[in-house]
């Protein structure tokens, strides 16, 4: 019986006799190499056909090298990535679309001479590990706020900074009511500053206090909220830790409950309301009026937060809730 798909196959093993490319008279490809302009593509596949570890233009696939930007196995949408470094900065752990990027191997920085005068200069993700920079460290990091708490004087009491990166520890909690600083500046949603302060573990959540220097750089790089699963990164989550001062966004969620019971330090009624997933959405940035139960969202935005013994969602304004 004529069959066109092998006599296809055979006019393409001799159009590629050229190359090291093995052909039988199966009707599968033999997972031998291709060379294509002194690039090794290494057990190749076409059209549904596996690729394992590839070179092209001497560019290292498979335990990804791109611009300098190492991905030790990746997972894009599902995927699993376990460390990166994007741009030469390395994310241990990190999230991508509801994607779990955990093990982290980042070089702890020096910061054994570091002095409120000379505070060791850190990334966010370095700042946010307590193993890699021990509390009281005095430091400085770079990042673009992404969310701003303003007190009843009107001045800031808190801010969010964010590496634009992304994933997992790349965002922070910084308190400004205790700063050391002559006059404070004002401060907005989406600009790029330099700050130094004091790392400090306070009741759980990692963040910078005794703030003694902000420089502002203007307007910094777009922050996009990551698209996470409400209960992973809810209280006992697999991602709550590391998403803590991270913006996300939850979708499809439906609210199951209304004013829960204040956790320590709060007061009832709390003015939180419960979604999907057991996922508590917070005003600490500004008030709204409670939702009922059974209502449902679109989408949360919003900068995830430790606080009264939850974590918590903290949408930033009436449009991050849709």
């Amino acid at each position: 019986m004529f069959k066109p798909q092998k006599n296809l196959y055979s006019l393409l093993c001799i159009a590629l006799s050229v190359f090291t490319f093995a052909c039988d008279d199966t009707d599968e490809v033999d997972n031998t190499t291709l060379m294509v302009s002194g690039t090794e593509m290494a057990g190749t596949m076409i059209a549904g056909t596996e690729m394992a570890g590839t070179m092209i233009a001497g560019t290292e696939m498979a335990g990804t090298m791109i611009a300098g930007t190492e991905m030790a196995g990746s997972m894009i949408a599902g995927t699993e990535m376990a460390g990166s470094m994007i741009a030469g900065t390395e994310m241990a752990g990190s999230m991508i679309a509801g994607t779990d990027m955990a093990g982290m191997t980042m070089t702890p920085p020096d910061c054994s001479t570091s002095s409120i005068e000379a505070p060791c200069m850190v990334s966010i993700y370095s700042a946010r590990q307590p193993s890699l920079v021990p509390d009281l460290t005095s430091v400085q990091i770079e990042g673009v706020i992404t969310g701003v708490r303003i007190n009843d004087e009107g001045n800031a009491s808190h801010i969010v900074m964010q590496d634009p990166a992304g994933g997992a520890y790349s965002g922070i909690w910084v308190y400004l009511n205790d700063n050391e600083m002559e006059a404070l500046p004002i401060l907005n949603v989406g600009e790029s500053i330099v700050l130094s302060g004091q790392v400090e573990d306070y009741f759980g959540q990692r963040q910078i206090n005794t703030v003694t220097a902000i420089s502002q750089l203007g307007a910094g790089a777009v922050v996009n909220s990551m698209l996470v699963n409400a209960a992973d990164v809810a209280t006992n989550g697999i991602n709550a830790e590391s998403m803590e001062g991270v913006l996300v966004t939850v979708q499809q969620v439906s609210v199951e409950a209304i004013n829960p019971v204040a956790g320590p330090g709060d007061m009832d009624p709390t003015n939180e309301f419960v979604v999907t997933g057991n996922l508590k959405v917070d005003d600490f940035f500004f008030s709204y009026i409670l939702p009922m139960v059974g209502q449902q969202y679109t989408s949360i935005t919003g900068v995830m937060r430790l606080g009264n013994g939850d974590y918590k969602l903290i949408p930033r304004s009436v449009s991050d809730i849709q």
